[in-house]
């Protein structure tokens, strides 16, 4: 330890005699820190920060996708055709008409034939016994013959919905030639002068007067046969047929 005092105290020594031979004072080297360096730290502390602080993502927000809204516009109320001319106020009723319009005839004419309308058991259609009601016959023309190909359509109504049936004859071979048969309906049912049957041509011009007829709830009576013949001369020159139509009255209101 003493001699690394004395080599100390020797250094010293040394150093100031030195300086003084020299004239000059010997300085410890500085090293400033550059621009390009102060640049560098500062950059690396900002990317530091960065990495611990990592900055939060900003959701930029995104268009909701509604469903269009459905613009309703208003549609015109059906009106009903008033009959009558009741006053202002009064209640609506509704009640079946006897209404007539006026046939446009063809170039021939049949009526029913001598005999007929007969009522039946269900002879063509045994199988369904009382599961079946309907009209069938023949339609006959001036010489006796079966008449092809003429239209018998059936309408009216039954049980309160209406009926309505076509066919053409000699479509039918169980009533004989120039047959044919129109079903009313899958059961029996009562009713009087509600269902009409009625001969037309290819045109849709009538070739009879419309038929009406009354229908049973006896198993004994759900086949009508009615037949048609043809007659000499030209047919009427004007008739009306009778159609049942709902007619919308009004009746008074209190005065």
């Amino acid at each position: 330890m003493r001699n690394y005092r004395i080599l100390a105290v020797v250094g010293v020594i040394g150093l100031t005699a030195l300086a003084c031979l020299g004239g000059a004072s010997v300085a410890t080297p500085v090293v400033e820190p550059t621009s390009a360096l102060q640049l560098d730290l500062e950059e690396l502390a900002r990317q530091t920060e960065v990495a611990l602080n990592p900055p939060t993502a900003t959701l930029s927000p995104t268009a909701t996708l509604l469903p269009p809204t459905l613009t309703m516009e208003a549609t015109a109320t059906p009106q009903i055709m008033v009959m009558d001319s009741a006053p202002q106020g009064a209640t609506a009723t509704a009640a079946p008409t006897d209404a007539r319009i006026e046939l446009v005839w063809g170039d021939r004419y049949f009526v029913v034939q001598q005999g007929t309308p007969v009522e039946m058991p269900n002879w063509a259609h045994p199988d369904l016994g009382c599961n079946w009601m309907g009209i069938g016959g023949q339609v006959f023309d001036l010489n006796g013959s079966p008449a092809l190909n003429m239209v018998v359509e059936a309408g009216g109504t039954l049980e309160g919905q209406p009926v309505l049936g076509l066919t053409l004859t000699g479509l039918t071979s169980v009533y004989g030639p120039g047959g044919y048969e129109i079903q009313l309906a899958d059961h029996v049912a009562a009713s009087v002068d509600e269902v009409w049957v009625q001969i037309k041509d290819d045109a849709g011009r009538a070739l009879s007067e419309p038929v009406f007829l009354d229908t049973f709830t006896s198993c004994e009576q759900n086949l009508i046969i009615l037949n048609f013949v043809e007659q000499a001369g030209p047919p009427p020159p004007a008739t009306t047929m009778r159609i049942f139509l709902p007619l919308i009255g009004r009746g008074r209101g209190a005065p």
